[in-house]
């Protein structure tokens, strides 16, 4: 009897179970149904020229519920596709490879959760921008649809992509122009060898800056490498070169990227440091720079000894001209050079021994 009963229990259980899966499928027919109206609805407003469209879940992130061709059919189980989130790193790796830009002011609002659902809400019904996919390059317009499902309370979106690379023809063209510009105005401005300023281009920057009468205090540095024409007539000019961009590099981490930093030609090097306000740490700086030049190898099994002398003019912008200074710092250079090199001296009115402000750096041969 009892077994009876609970075959009868068990039967009714099922016969509900029944019911529910029933009623489930139905209900899953009638979304299928409503998202056919809603994509029919949306290729109708949006036209039928579609590289393809998303519909998404923002809810809880950017879940890719499907991927439509323009016919209705699904790209998403045809593929395998999926599309990152932009906001996770998966999605910023993707947008780095794929050297994804934004074109349309705003657009980067569209590839985040928080700002997509804020401009639902904002009552914004949809969004259209431009990007640039530069591994493909083609140029895609998305149009993005915000709305809310009714019956969760989602907020859902559909994005419609579309090739427009030929509108793009002249932009294209303009940014490829803007490229050699660029590289040709950096060419024009920098010496071939050492990427450090060219003589034109540092002279301009220089006056520029002795000319604004603000009472900085500016410091004209002449460097010059010792026996460089020795250097290149015992080892060669590949050695000479070496030379060259080994004291361009010392430069270049010893002084600040801030001052002008350059390369008049041949082994002179001038910077220009735009603000002195602590001589004696003008003074430290120049020795330390000394001293990593004397460090440099120039060539691992070759005994090639290394060293720089320079000459210092300092002057308060506004008092002089690029033409004075300079001259200042080559006649201190010229003291350098008399005075055993590999050392500095800082110009005087006198420009004797006895009463210019000199430095040097002790250094035994190597």
């Amino acid at each position: 009897m009892q077994l009876l009963f609970f075959k009868q229990a068990l039967g009714a259980k099922y016969a509900e179970l029944r019911g529910l899966a029933s009623s489930l499928q139905e209900r899953s027919r009638d979304l299928k149904n409503q998202l056919s109206t809603e994509r029919k609805a949306f290729f109708d407003v949006m036209g039928n020229n579609a590289l393809f469209t998303v519909h998404s879940d923002l809810t809880d992130g950017l879940i890719i519920e499907d991927i439509l061709a323009p016919d209705g059919s699904s790209l998403l189980a045809a593929l395998g596709f999926s599309v990152p989130a932009p906001y996770d790193e998966e999605g910023r790796a993707f947008i780095e490879n794929n050297q994804v830009e934004m074109i349309t002011p705003n657009a980067a609002r569209c590839f985040q959760h928080k700002e997509a659902i804020n401009i639902f809400y904002e009552g914004i019904g949809s969004a259209p921008y431009d990007i640039y996919i530069g591994s493909t390059d083609m140029y895609v317009r998305m149009n993005v649809i915000f709305y809310k499902n009714q019956d969760n309370g989602h907020i859902m979106c559909y994005c419609m992509c579309t090739d427009i690379s030929e509108q793009y023809k002249e932009i294209r063209q303009l940014k490829k122009l803007e490229t050699i510009n660029e590289q040709l105005k950096y060419e024009s401005t920098h010496d071939g060898t050492t990427r450090l300023l060219n003589k034109s281009a540092a002279q301009e920057q220089i006056k520029t800056c002795i000319n604004r009468k603000d009472g900085k205090t500016g410091a004209l540095v002449l460097i010059d490498i010792d026996s460089f024409k020795s250097i290149n007539d015992r080892f060669g000019h590949t050695v000479g070169d070496k030379a060259i961009l080994s004291v361009a590099e010392t430069i270049r981490k010893r002084f600040r990227q801030t001052d002008v930093l350059s390369r008049f030609g041949g082994d002179e090097f001038v910077v220009f440091i735009k603000d002195v306000s602590n001589p004696s740490g003008l003074m430290d700086r120049i020795a330390d720079f000394l001293s990593h030049v004397t460090e440099l190898v120039i060539e691992k099994d070759r005994s090639v000894y290394l060293t720089c002398s320079a000459g210092i003019a300092i002057a308060k912008n506004g008092e002089t001209d690029f033409d004075t200074l300079y001259r200042h710092a080559d006649t201190a250079l010229y003291v350098s050079k008399n005075n055993g090199k590999n050392r500095y001296y800082v110009y005087s009115e006198e420009m004797r021994l006895e009463d210019a402000s000199v430095g040097s750096v002790e250094l035994s041969p190597q």
